[in-house]
């Protein structure tokens, strides 16, 4: 199983567009392989902003875990990964992220066939609407190479993946992070 983890924070038309992007994307494949579990949780929103979320993941029927506090995005991402404990590959996507054809494959794909990978994350156009986005540059993505850098230390939190085996290893996210750095301390790890 595939976990797609969505933290928000009083964005409900971000989320529309991300869980949007995400079930188009969704219907674009032509046979999905991984069943996929979706799940947002909320940070402790304004009651009025939740509000308006709990309309969003009703219209896209993800569940959706609530805070009355905030908690900050690596407590975030412990609970939603922690929430789906079967899950083999976890996925963590923000919430205003619009993601493409082919993009939960691609984070797939690399890490399966690349043992030695801890995390793995995609290329992100800020600004850019889905409509308007690069072409491809690959005919297939199973043709495409890891770039030759080297080794990175993390990939950037806006959407990134990992085997939930790694995730236990290093015990998760430090929850002493509360907003910048929490997957550059779990990359390291």
């Amino acid at each position: 199983m595939i976990l797609v983890g969505i933290p928000t924070l009083n964005g409900p038309d971000r989320l529309r567009r991300c869980l949007a992007a995400i079930a188009d994307a969704r219907r674009s494949e032509i046979a999905p392989s991984d069943p996929v579990q979706v799940l947002v949780s909320d940070d402790g929103s304004e009651p009025s902003q939740l509000e308006r979320n709990k309309g969003v993941v009703h219209d896209y029927d993800v569940p959706m875990l609530m805070s009355s506090e905030r908690l900050g995005i690596a407590k975030q991402w412990n609970r939603l990964v922690r929430h789906v404990p079967g899950a083999e590959i976890c996925v963590l996507l923000n919430d205003d992220a619009e993601v493409v054809t082919d993009w939960l494959d691609v984070l797939v794909y690399s890490l399966r066939a690349n043992p030695g990978l801890g995390m793995v994350g995609l290329r992100c156009e800020t600004g850019v609407l889905r409509a308007a986005a690069p072409a491809r540059p690959f005919v297939d993505f199973h043709e495409a190479r890891l770039l030759g850098f080297g080794s990175l230390l993390a990939s950037t939190g806006v959407c990134f993946a990992f085997r939930r085996a790694d995730f236990d290893d290093v015990g998760g996210f430090d929850e002493r992070y509360f907003c910048y750095y929490e997957e550059l301390d779990f990359g390291v790890r």
